[in-house]
């Protein structure tokens, strides 16, 4: 039973080795559909009993949705939790011990899962870029490292076709939308920055030279753009609106420029844990 139980872990191990070496290159199936399940602000490390509601949660979205792709939208890990005496020295390894946790799930379910960085993941032990290469070495984690321009936590992820497995179809975008400062302004909410919207720019330009205009896009971002807040003010929603939108108080000029490349059709966010609605704001689709 011992030699069997072993066998059966070298072979999951070795599954896993093989979805990394592959790079995961997606494609659609063959009744023209690619599912991606998005989770965010999943918190883990507030208590034990509600981690335990929480994972349970996943494994149920996880059985009943069967995605191709789960998008963990930031907040995997309630940072701010990991302190003790006094909430002045961080308890050791608090990040790692509840990303493995958050990552549980879908370690079970073997399905590959993209992780962009929320505000409360860097309020413990690890920075952005030390939680960046540590979910990195999960063989599941679709990360990669933004080429270009430096201190960009962006990356996306290819989608190729069902009919042609080397045309492109569609691209989900990660963006990273750090914790608190926008262009300088210390007191707002974080932000899709300026060198951010550069390489997005930049990387947009390089797939239409290479595939065209014919690929569908969508994106993932935590903290919501202010284009949020006026839709919510100025627009028709659908869903239900539990909070007001915690934005930045300064706009970076994301929105616009999505708007400008005339790509993503959608974005997707967290942040707000009390909103669930989405809507048409100059004909892009924002949804929580």
């Amino acid at each position: 039973m011992k030699n069997f139980l072993q066998n059966c872990s070298l072979l999951f191990l070795i599954s896993l080795f093989f979805i990394s070496a592959w790079s995961f290159k997606f494609n659609f199936n063959s009744e023209g559909e690619f599912t991606v399940l998005q989770f965010t602000d999943l918190h883990y490390g507030d208590t034990d009993g509600v981690d335990g509601y929480t994972l349970q949660l996943q494994r149920d979205m996880i059985a009943k949705v069967k995605p191709d792709l789960i998008v963990v939208s930031g907040d995997g890990v309630s940072g701010h939790e990991g302190y003790f005496f006094f909430d002045t020295f961080h308890i050791p390894n608090f990040f790692k011990k509840n990303w493995k946790k958050f990552t549980q799930a879908i370690s079970e379910a073997g399905i590959p899962y993209a992780f962009p960085i929320g505000n409360h993941d860097i309020d413990g032990d690890l920075d952005r870029y030390e939680i960046a290469k540590l979910d990195m070495t999960h063989p599941l984690s679709v990360r990669k490292t933004s080429e270009g321009i430096p201190d960009t936590l962006n990356f996306y992820v290819p989608i190729y076709s069902s009919k042609n497995q080397d045309k492109l179809a569609a691209n989900i975008w990660l963006f990273d939308s750090g914790s608190k400062g926008c262009l300088g302004q210390e007191d707002s909410w974080g932000c899709v920055e300026e060198h951010q919207i550069q390489w997005y720019e930049q990387e947009s330009k390089k797939i239409k030279e290479q595939h065209g205009t014919d690929v569908h896009h969508i994106a993932f971002v935590h903290i919501p753009p202010p284009e949020y807040m006026m839709l919510a003010n100025q627009g028709e929603i659908y869903g239900s609106s539990g909070e007001p939108v915690s934005c930045p108080n300064v706009n970076s000029g994301f929105f616009d420029q999505v708007q400008a490349r005339n790509d993503i059709s959608a974005i997707f966010v967290g942040h707000d844990h009390f909103n669930s609605y989405g809507g048409s704001y100059n004909g892009i689709e924002l949804v929580y």
